[in-house]
């Protein structure tokens, strides 16, 4: 029986190879983006920015304010919007986009506005009250902060897809008892640009790099975003298993110990090993404390995982700003995070530091210690104001540490670890933190 073979010349070959090389080069292709406009930068105030999907179509959920704060087309066009503090922006065929009637009976239409090239399109702007994090669940949502200038450049690509031949942006469609508006857009749609290549290039333009090819699926512009979310990013999803930033509770209800938490920093621990340390803002009121978690993570081969030992959390401060911190590695046997909460109150102010050592089997609590006590003189008939302050100094061996406390009152006490664990004073005069 003789064998069937396939006889081509030399150039088919390298024909069908070349072919193949196009195709994978076209599915590997990123666009290229800039992480100096992606990322805002922690001493910039950047723009908080929603990507949604919901499994086939992705919107941008993007502040009203900031939308109308820039000049030009697209601000009137969010002006002449209904309220909502947060605006949902999505493009997409001029009909079928639209249209709400069941999918089963669009059939036709979708295979038109698929393959058949030229179709008119809109832009989307849906004013929403209630903030993104609170309507959609983490899996359909991803987060981030964008830089100004990052910023400017999407909103100055979505201006650029209006239509505004006739001088402003146009509606061109509206549904009955619904807010949102869709304006003209100047594009295409078809299946060589889909509703997912057109979110792709917006949040290119604000530097996030994007594979354009595979941005067909809703599901390539969450993982572009997670490839290139920063470390602390992607340990805050191992940790919490949710993606920055989410509240406790909706907002709605939030009681007293509600916050808003988002990545801070990673600390090496040992090894593979480290400590995340997460930011907490109280939501409550002016009176609520802000709030620090510290979780175990460890690296792998494709980013983190959480590890056994349990989270400690911190709630310290007013005005809902999470405590100030720093990682000593001078005072006991493992790096330790010193965290500095506030409170003000009738002309008194008091600072006080929680110490936390980073043990490699997990984080503990070792000791709180007020470092800051001031009377501006609030108390009638004081003849002068009250001002201690205090140092944290290494002690003698790493199962004591030294405060200096000086100003109206001094003295250098000790604190020395119990059996327990926790360090206290053994030498603190009396009345120190008074006048």
């Amino acid at each position: 029986m003789k064998r069937f073979r396939i006889r081509l010349p030399f150039g088919a070959w390298l024909a069908v190879a070349a072919a193949f090389g196009w195709l994978l080069a076209v599915l590997t292709w990123t666009a290229p983006g800039d992480p100096a406009l992606w990322r805002a930068s922690p001493d910039v105030e950047g723009f908080d920015v929603h990507l949604l999907d919901n499994g086939f179509h992705t919107d941008l959920a993007v502040p009203r304010d900031a939308l109308e704060f820039r000049p030009g087309p697209l601000a009137d066009a969010v002006r002449s919007l209904p309220p909502g503090d947060w605006i949902l922006i999505g493009w997409g065929d001029a009909k079928f986009y639209v249209d709400q009637s069941p999918i089963s009976d669009r059939l036709l239409d979708g295979a038109r506005a698929f393959f058949r090239p030229g179709n008119a399109s809109v832009i989307m702007l849906d004013p929403a009250q209630k903030n993104p994090i609170d309507l959609f669940a983490d899996e359909g949502r991803r987060s981030f902060r964008m830089s100004p200038e990052g910023f400017e450049r999407m909103a100055a690509h979505i201006e650029a897809s209006l239509d505004l031949s006739t001088g402003a942006p146009r509606v061109a469609a509206a549904r009955p008892n619904d807010d949102a508006r869709f304006f003209a857009s100047h594009e295409h749609f078809w299946i060589g640009r889909l509703c997912n290549h057109w979110t792709a290039d917006v949040l290119n333009a604000g530097g996030l790099p994007v594979r354009p090819f595979r941005s067909i699926v809703s599901s390539e512009l969450l993982a572009a975003i997670d490839r290139d979310a920063a470390p602390e990013t992607r340990a805050f999803q191992a940790a919490w298993g949710r993606s920055p930033p989410f509240r406790d509770a909706p907002e709605e209800i939030c009681a007293r110990d509600c916050f808003l938490w988002e990545p801070g920093a990673l600390i090496p621990i040992e090894g593979d090993r480290l400590a995340l340390v997460s930011t907490g803002r109280g939501l409550w009121s002016e009176t609520s404390p802000g709030a620090l978690a510290i979780h175990y993570v460890e690296r792998t081969r494709t980013g983190f995982r959480r590890l056994a030992a349990p989270p400690l959390k911190l709630k310290s401060g007013w005005l809902g700003k999470p405590p100030a911190w720093t990682v000593r590695r001078d005072l006991m046997a493992s790096p330790t995070l010193v965290a500095e909460g506030e409170y003000q109150s009738r002309g008194y102010q008091w600072a006080w530091a929680s110490l936390v050592e980073l043990t490699p089997e997990g984080p503990r609590l070792r000791a709180d210690e007020v470092t800051t006590f001031k009377d501006n003189g609030n108390i009638p008939n004081r003849a002068r104001d009250c001002r201690i302050e205090a140092t944290l100094e290494p002690g003698a061996s790493r199962r004591d540490f030294r405060v200096r406390h000086v100003g109206s009152a001094s003295a250098l006490v000790t604190w020395r670890q119990g059996a327990d664990g926790v360090y206290r004073p053994v030498d603190a005069p009396a009345g120190l933190l008074t006048c």
